[in-house]
């Protein structure tokens, strides 16, 4: 009687693999950690699995292979939509749709890089503050850069050069003590999700100069393939 095949070591065969981590996304018991995986495949998506978006199929679509074994051994839960694959540069590509091939023991996952996809140029980072007190018992806050006249430097960049993109929502002209300058909303779309906090701020990097836009709240995807949107307000 021949034996059963077994094919679940063969990815030690496979060429040109990269290594990179997978972190799940949220779900019950178990903790956005990531985990990292020596071996994966990167492959193309053919035409049948492309997303048309007026006719013209895009470039940021990408299948990754990732064996069973090595997610097991590293003790890390079975693949589902809305996990993250990041590669070895540094790229996060959601998990659209994740397959499992027993015979192989290899996890197919689709996935997207919602960085390209939503065309995100800016750069921000999220700069938190240390506090203090005046003579008065107000609060002062301090700024790793950009802080008032007098205000010695303090606080940390909690995450720097996150990917964004910045859009104005209302913008107004003001006059303060005898300066006029603009203020106004904005909704920065962020390429990965944050724990922000009320008092952070965003030192946002344009082509025009640096702003720094204060966090009023955010919204978190409804969708998996969306992204979390920080509502931020620029004071003059």
């Amino acid at each position: 009687m021949p034996l059963p095949m077994n094919f679940s070591g063969d990815f030690a065969l496979w060429d040109f693999t990269e290594s990179g981590t997978f972190t799940p996304g949220h779900r019950p018991g178990s903790p956005a950690v990531p985990y990292a995986i020596a071996t994966a495949l990167r492959a193309q998506v053919n035409d049948r699995e492309k997303s048309p978006s007026g006719g013209v199929y895009q470039g940021f679509e990408v299948n990754w292979f990732l064996p069973g074994p090595l997610l097991a051994a590293a003790g890390a839960p079975n693949p589902q939509p809305a996990d993250v694959w990041t590669d070895a540069q540094g790229v996060l590509w959601t998990v659209l749709v994740a397959n499992y091939d027993r015979a192989d023991q290899v996890w197919q996952l689709g996935t997207v890089d919602l960085v390209l996809a939503n065309n995100l140029r800016d750069t921000v980072d999220v700069q938190r503050p240390t506090l203090s007190y005046d003579a008065a018992g107000g609060v002062v806050r301090h700024w790793p850069d950009g802080n008032a006249p007098g205000v010695t430097p303090g606080g940390q960049t909690v995450y720097a050069a996150v990917p964004a993109r910045v859009q104005p929502l209302t913008q107004e002209v003001v006059d303060e003590r005898g300066l006029r300058a603009f203020r106004g909303n904005y909704a920065v779309i962020l390429g990965q999700q944050l724990d922000l906090v009320r008092e952070d701020r965003l030192k946002v990097t344009l082509s025009s100069g640096t702003a720094y836009l204060d966090v009023r709240g955010t919204h978190d995807p409804q969708r998996i393939d969306e992204l979390p949107v920080c509502d931020a307000y620029l004071a003059p």
